[in-house]
C-alpha cells in the first residue's frame, strides 16, 4: 500500500493491513508487528476530524445564510449593507463571544480526546 494513502510512515510497498485490536481500534499490522498508533488517533486523523466538522458547519451556516438574506431583500426589512452597518451592543458582543468559544472547543477539542 502507499504511504500517502495510509498516511502511517510506512514505505511505499510495505505489506501491512488493518485489523481489530483488543479494545474494538482499528490498527495497522505488518510483518513485523502492529503499528504504535490505532486508526483515528494521530494528529492527520484528528485533523480530519476537525475539517470534516467545520465543513458541515460552514455549508448549513452558508445555505441559512442566504435564505436569510432573500427573505430579507423579497420583504423589504432591510440589506446587506444595512447588516455590515449594524454594531451589536456590548451584551450581544458577549454571547457572540461565548458561542464562538463554545464552537471552537467542539472543533477543536478533537484535539483532546
Amino acid at each position: 500500500m502507499d504511504k500517502d494513502r495510509l498516511g502511517n510512515g510506512f514505505a511505499a510497498g510495505t505489506w501491512c493491513k488493518q485489523v481489530l485490536n483488543s479494545k474494538g481500534s482499528m490498527q495497522i499490522m505488518t510483518r513485523e508487528g502492529t503499528a504504535s498508533q490505532p486508526l483515528g488517533t494521530t494528529v492527520a486523523d484528528r485533523s480530519l476530524r476537525i475539517a470534516t466538522a467545520l465543513s458541515a458547519e460552514v455549508v448549513v451556516l452558508r445555505e441559512r445564510l442566504a435564505l436569510l438574506e432573500m427573505l430579507m431583500v423579497e420583504r423589504g426589512l432591510f440589506g446587506p449593507e444595512e447588516i455590515e452597518a449594524y454594531r451589536p451592543s456590548s451584551q450581544a458582543n458577549d454571547g457572540m463571544k461565548a458561542k464562538r468559544l463554545s464552537f471552537l472547543d467542539r472543533v477543536f477539542g478533537s484535539m483532546r480526546d
